[in-house]
């Protein structure tokens, strides 16, 4: 009798650990998720997305070329690139 209460004991004690161990790790991949190193992915602290400034207003947008926006481009690439494509375009 008493080595099966021992033997279960033994087994509580496993699963205890075990349990303590997923929550440790679940809370190291919170962590990773949050507080990376942006270095490691060659993003510089300048160029974040946030800090970019935003599109110029729609009345500021450069004019569409005559044949209308290039293939496979939307209206927000164009707000963004749309003057260097144009420059790019009249260069010789």
């Amino acid at each position: 009798m008493s080595v099966g209460i021992v033997s279960i004991g033994v087994l509580l004690c496993i699963a205890l650990v075990l349990v303590l161990a997923l929550v440790i790790q679940s809370r190291r991949r919170e962590d990773d998720v949050f507080y990376y190193d942006q270095s490691e992915f060659g993003v510089s602290s300048g160029s974040s997305p946030l800090n970019l400034p935003p599109p110029p207003p729609l009345g500021m947008l450069p004019p569409l070329p005559p044949e209308g926006l290039p293939a496979g481009w939307t209206m927000e690439q164009w707000e963004y690139y749309g003057a260097e494509y144009l420059r790019r375009r009249n260069e010789p």
